[in-house]
């Protein structure tokens, strides 16, 4: 789940040419499924988008402005790792911050994960950098927010090779969290789209 991604090509092309992600449009020719996506969540919440993800209930059946997270006791709840659990797969969860946001650390097993690697298997805090790393701990690449998306998932592919079991791995990446006005991203990935009435 990469937290934060939106394609904004669907709109219009933003009246700027932009023709969307390059790899999200073409590069997932094997998936086993693939399309558009709405989610109920916009601007923040980001643990709702999960809960109706993990457990096939909408939030309409919850109600505005609540957080099943946050006020829900969801160990009966019939979620996707209990289910893949059930069926012998090793679950886990990982997401590069605070095992306590969302209450994560307590939602995360009563829905059947058996490990969830926080912001602390990263080695460090959601914003660390090159320079808040003591020369014990390990360093993951950061970007923009936090643990960058390809950090989490070259540790997703190690985890697959050495692991035979079949596994659910369940991953809320961080690095295109907001705030959007930290001015920070590499000159490599910026890019100035014009409105058409705006082109030189």
């Amino acid at each position: 789940m990469n937290e934060s991604f939106c394609d904004l090509s669907v709109y219009d092309g933003m009246h700027a040419g932009y023709e969307g992600p390059t790899f999200f449009r073409t590069g997932f020719s094997d998936s086993l499924a693939q399309g558009t996506l709405d989610v109920s969540v916009h601007g923040a919440g980001t643990c709702n988008t999960e809960f109706e993800f993990l457990t096939g209930n909408a939030l309409s059946f919850i109600g505005a402005g609540k957080y099943p997270y946050s006020i829900c006791d969801l160990a009966d709840v019939d979620a996707l790792p209990a289910q893949f659990a059930a069926l012998g797969y090793h679950t886990l969860a990982m997401h590069p911050n605070y095992a306590s946001n969302w209450k994560r650390d307590r939602v995360y097993p009563q829905m059947g994960f058996q490990e969830f690697w926080s912001i602390d298997h990263f080695g460090g805090k959601p914003d660390m950098t090159v320079d808040t790393q003591t020369p014990e701990e390990p360093h993951c690449e950061t970007f923009h927010s936090g643990v960058s998306d390809a950090a989490t998932y070259d540790m997703i592919v190690d985890l697959l090779r050495s692991d035979e079991r079949p596994q659910f791995v369940f991953d809320v990446t961080m690095a295109n969290h907001g705030s959007y006005d930290q001015n920070n991203l590499p000159a490599a990935y910026r890019t100035n789209y014009l409105p058409a009435d705006q082109r030189p």
